[in-house]
């Protein structure tokens, strides 16, 4: 939110997955699929930060690997369909939720494919997931005491960012 006089306390997702883009390419895979969620702010921002990465990278985005879709798990299974059926190539998949993330994780496990797939978001169903599934989180306590202390410093003048962590789990490390 940009507007004169607000505050915005929020988590830093562009940083977060311009670091998680770069872990990738870093491991020789260069075409990411970015599953897209939701015409948010937040999503925005992961688009966004996508992008600089590769831009970072002197690489062009594939605006085939660019996909919106709907949040549940019959869409992402027909979007990965199509892009496999279409001969569409990528060695990752980013999501900007878990919710996504374990979608396609279903979805690729049908069909024998061993990729990392990371969520942007994470939860406990993230966490308890066979295999469990890479996300980036937000240090939640930390959000909650930002926006106490902004709260306190009424009237706000300046955004506050909260840096993301990458919770590592089988999803990246074991593929």
């Amino acid at each position: 939110v940009h507007a004169p006089g607000v505050s915005c306390v929020r988590a830093d997702v562009r940083s977060a997955v311009i670091e998680l883009i770069q872990q990738i390419l870093r491991r020789q895979r260069r075409r990411i699929l970015l599953l897209v969620g939701g015409r948010t702010c937040a999503c925005a921002t992961m688009v966004g930060g996508y992008e600089d990465a590769y831009a970072a990278a002197g690489m062009a985005v594939d605006p085939e690997l660019v996909i919106a879709v709907e949040n549940t798990p019959e869409q992402v299974n027909t979007c990965l369909k199509k892009l496999l059926i279409s001969r569409v190539t990528f060695d990752a998949v980013l999501c900007t939720d878990s919710v996504l993330a374990l979608s396609a994780q279903k979805a690729l496990q049908r069909t024998g494919l061993n990729l990392p797939i990371i969520g942007l978001t994470d939860s406990l169903a993230a966490r308890c997931s066979s295999p469990a599934l890479t996300c980036a989180d937000c240090d939640v306590d930390a959000l909650c005491g930002a926006v106490c202390t902004a709260l306190d410093k009424l009237p706000a003048t300046e955004d506050i960012l909260i840096p993301t962590r990458l919770n590592e789990r089988d999803t990246f490390r074991n593929a």
